[in-house]
């Protein structure tokens, strides 16, 4: 599963809504144990985003993350850590470790990675925010999961949920 943590998190706080990483985690390791979870997001030097990195780091995610880069354009300031090109290759180059990747996002920059993935046989199921979701990326994979409606693995959204805090 590869999880791109900004286009997740706009599309559900745009819902009042946050992914709960502990349950979704869970479900996905109730489904196969032995599956790789990855986290594509940006590093902050705040100490509640390091709690939050450490947590994730506890379920057993594998992060990649990068500092945000501040684009100033016309005196207004920018924040950008993309993702799409890690992303996709480490999607090509594990490729050869699984038959079906659960991609968390609804980018459409993704589309010609599942394109490739089907060359290769491999499924590709895509969860995302109604809204916020590419209809070419919902068509072209193998299901779409609208993730503001799997109630199991979201929570209200708050600043400085308290699970985070804790580093539970």
């Amino acid at each position: 599963m590869c999880i791109d943590s900004a286009n997740v998190a706009i599309g559900l706080r745009n819902h009042g809504l946050a992914l709960d990483y502990a349950e979704c985690v869970g479900v996905i390791r109730r489904l196969d144990p032995k599956a790789r979870i990855i986290y594509y997001g940006p590093k902050f030097i705040e100490a509640g985003h390091q709690r939050f990195l450490g947590f994730l780091k506890k379920l057993g995610l594998k992060l990649r993350t990068k500092e945000v880069k501040v684009i100033r354009d016309g005196g207004e300031d920018h924040r950008k850590a993309n993702f799409d090109v890690e992303l996709a290759v480490d999607v090509i180059d594990l490729s050869k470790t699984y038959d079906t990747l659960l991609l968390l996002s609804g980018d459409s920059d993704f589309v010609v990675l599942v394109r490739y993935l089907h060359q290769k046989g491999k499924k590709t199921f895509v969860l995302s925010t109604r809204g916020s979701v590419a209809k070419e990326l919902v068509d072209e994979s193998d299901g779409y999961l609208v993730l503001n409606e799997w109630k199991k693995v979201v929570r209200p959204y708050r600043k400085n949920h308290p699970a985070v805090k804790r580093g539970n």
